[in-house]
């Protein structure tokens, strides 16, 4: 589902990023889910409020791999994940 996603936006972004984004979408979206099952607060508005400050939070990051300064950083986190993968 992330991958149609990705493939279906004209965001801009680098053959390595759009090879992994998808998976990466998939754990964010895991990490919320296990935090609204452990959310007490009424209507689960710690859960609204964490997605809210994270989903743009999530879009810069994306958007920013764009700038070669940053690109080596972005590398590193994909590399700790593909370690945590295998």
């Amino acid at each position: 589902m992330y991958g149609e996603l990705i493939d279906g936006s004209s965001i801009k972004i680098d053959r390595e990023l759009r090879a992994q984004l998808p998976e990466l979408l998939w754990l964010y979206s895991l990490g919320v889910i296990l935090y609204w099952v452990h959310d007490t607060s009424p209507g689960c508005a710690k859960t609204y409020r964490l997605i809210d400050r994270t989903v743009p939070l999530a879009a810069r990051l994306v958007a920013l791999h764009r700038i070669r300064l940053l690109r080596s950083t972005m590398r590193e986190l994909i590399a700790v994940i593909e370690d945590i993968r295998s």
